[in-house]
């Protein structure tokens, strides 16, 4: 059997520094990747000039592919495409990472170590552990608690101290995908920006394998939590979330399921729509549940000018 082939994908917009350490860390693999595959995001902070520079560094190494995208499309896009990239390229298995996902040198090895000696078995998707400095952050793998709807369910902290555990839903934090498995299931959806790509892809995932976290694989995730501006005031993300949620509830669940949700998300936007005092934070917020709501249910996706970074 030849040898597996190993990529990762790293999407990045306007985290300069960020990038810089992520990068350094990944040519610092104890077991390289065959490819590492940047998909730069029209960021504007001087990353293509750097970028470029990497190219020049590593002249003889032709395992570094840069992507330059013309606008940012979000990390749903940047995925979508290293993804494509990485199959292009014959590899099969594709690390997905933000900039700001600082993996261990030994990250690659103790994963494709995983996957090599256990290649019979049936995985769509292995994973690692995210931290937030020494703590461990369960947002990013969870459970499925309902096949009404989605309603998922973190994965216990006492499910870290084994050497693994298989789960249902991954973010892109830290996850390698099969590219077999893209044969199967297809790309995520490019069309959804931000947030809930991974949720979604999950979804087709798991109909084809299991997604398996190796607990010893460790990476830091250098998240920033903007804490700043106005009490209540939903930000431009909200809206995708929002969207996103309606559009794959409407792909992967039933009627009754869809019904429940728009449910869900019709409360919170009364909880703005019938204050006897509104303010301007609340109408901002109505209407964004409005656009969200609609939008998602028409399955009116891609970039939305109105939110934006």
């Amino acid at each position: 059997m030849d040898k597996m082939r190993f990529a990762v994908v790293i999407v990045t917009y306007n985290r300069l520094k960020l990038l810089k350490e992520c990068i350094s860390n990944v040519l610092e693999q104890t077991i390289p990747f065959d490819n590492i595959i940047i998909v730069n995001n029209c960021s504007t902070d001087g990353t293509d000039s750097y970028l470029e520079q990497l190219k020049r560094e590593n002249i003889n190494n032709d395992n570094i592919n840069i992507i330059n995208m013309d606008e940012n499309i979000g990390g749903s896009g940047g995925f979508y495409y290293g993804l494509k990239k990485s199959v292009e390229l014959n590899n099969d298995w594709t690390l997905l990472i933000d900039d700001d996902a600082i993996i261990s040198t030994d990250y690659n090895e103790l994963i494709s170590t995983f996957i090599n000696e256990n290649s019979s078995g049936k995985f769509s998707a292995v994973s690692g552990t995210v931290c937030v400095g020494k703590e461990i952050d369960t947002n990013h793998r969870s459970n499925s608690i309902s096949n009404f709807r989605l309603k998922v369910s973190h994965i216990d902290k006492k499910e870290y101290d084994k050497e693994f555990f298989d789960y249902d839903f991954t973010s892109f934090c830290g996850v390698y995908i099969s590219n077999k498995v893209i044969g199967e299931i297809g790309y995520p959806c490019k069309e959804y920006f931000i947030w809930h790509d991974d949720t979604e892809y999950s979804i087709r995932l798991r109909k084809s394998g299991k997604i398996r976290n190796i607990n010893a694989a460790k990476l830091d995730h250098r998240v920033n939590f903007n804490t700043k501006g106005v009490d209540n005031q939903l930000n431009w993300k909200t809206y995708y979330g929002i969207r996103n949620m309606t559009d794959l509830t409407k792909r992967h669940y039933s009627v009754m399921g869809q019904i429940y949700t728009y449910f869900l998300h019709s409360l919170s936007l009364y909880k703005f729509k019938f204050k006897i005092h509104k303010s301007d934070v609340d109408k901002k917020n109505i209407q964004l549940y409005k656009d969200a709501l609609y939008d998602g249910k028409n399955s009116i996706l891609g970039k939305n000018k109105k939110y934006l970074p």
